[in-house]
């Protein structure tokens, strides 16, 4: 239970933040992170709850959530990288054209993680090293879920790029260590591990990783 518990308040001082840096700057990138981070911090305060609850209705209830948020939010991700990059001076990424792409992607990721773990929601109970949780066991697509690898990459991508333009390696390293960590099967406490520096990554990238935006607009400041 401790870990998860440790693992939640980790992401909510990620949340926190994320949250100020986007009442100072005005930015939307900033607060979707925060958004993410405080769906993170729930999935991980689920998982240490599963370490004092039986399977059953309550614990199945405050599981589901855990997926429908990993459906319509990770993906949205790739927008918050996009802006990274778009601070680093690269004027395509705040182009319309780029803009429309990646809002498109996401718009795909979202509806493809929605099928899976909305719609054919099918909660089972697993118990791991005294954690109880509940899997989702519709699984339409053999190998790793797709929304979640495309959203990865991509990020991963947008890292390089951050990384050569600005010298600032986190988000590349983040979404790195995100993919490594996310296909370890039953090493909960490892894709946490993975998820934190996901999300450290991404946020600050758009913090110290960057100017200040109010030496310029940046495409972040845009919601999509």
């Amino acid at each position: 239970m401790a870990p998860h518990l440790i693992v939640a308040l980790i992401h909510l001082g990620l949340v926190f933040v994320a949250f100020r840096a986007a009442r100072r700057r005005r930015e939307a990138a900033l607060a979707m992170a925060g958004v993410v981070g405080v769906a993170l911090a729930y999935d991980a305060a689920v998982l240490a709850v599963g370490g004092t609850l039986d399977e059953g209705a309550v614990l199945r209830l405050l599981n589901a959530p855990r997926y429908w948020t990993h459906a319509l939010l990770t993906p949205t991700t790739m927008w918050v990288a996009l802006a990274g990059l778009g601070a680093t001076g690269y004027e395509p990424a705040a182009s319309r054209t780029w803009r429309a792409a990646v809002g498109s992607l996401i718009a795909v990721m979202v509806v493809l993680g929605s099928w899976i773990d909305i719609v054919g929601l099918t909660l089972e109970p697993v118990t791991e090293d005294g954690i109880t949780r509940y899997v989702n066991a519709f699984s339409p697509m053999p190998g790793p879920p797709v929304a979640a690898v495309v959203t990865i990459v991509v990020v991963a991508v947008f890292g390089v790029m951050v990384w050569r333009r600005s010298g600032w390696p986190w988000l590349a390293i983040g979404a790195a260590v995100m993919f490594g960590t996310a296909g370890l099967q039953g090493q909960l406490v490892a894709q946490h591990v993975g998820e934190i520096a996901y999300m450290a990554g991404l946020i600050s990238t758009l913090t110290w990783g960057r100017p200040d935006t109010s030496a310029g607009t940046v495409v972040g400041q845009t919601s999509p």
